[in-house]
């Protein structure tokens, strides 16, 4: 599609990539940081993790998740926001 915008709502989302390629989890967030409080997607069997906030890396060896890199085309991902946001 050519808008690959996304309108979130505050609270959890479940939402899937529009984009053809790759892309790293960082980039779908940039600028928007502060207004979600975690990412989330299944990866072989068990839970992949990204917290912007920081502490991504403690919270899941701790849990015995994976960390949440990047996400492919077709993919869904559950995304918990703090607020509405728009994606770009």
């Amino acid at each position: 599609p050519t808008d690959t915008s996304l309108s979130l709502a505050s609270g959890w989302n479940l939402i899937g990539s529009k984009n053809n390629e790759t892309e790293p989890i960082t980039d779908i967030i940039a600028g928007n940081e502060d207004k979600i409080a975690s990412i989330w997607k299944w990866i072989n069997n068990t839970w992949a993790v990204y917290l912007p906030g920081g502490g991504t890396e403690v919270y899941a060896a701790g849990k015995g998740f994976t960390i949440l890199e990047e996400i492919n085309p077709g993919e869904g991902f559950w995304m918990n926001c703090a607020v509405g946001v728009t994606l770009p």
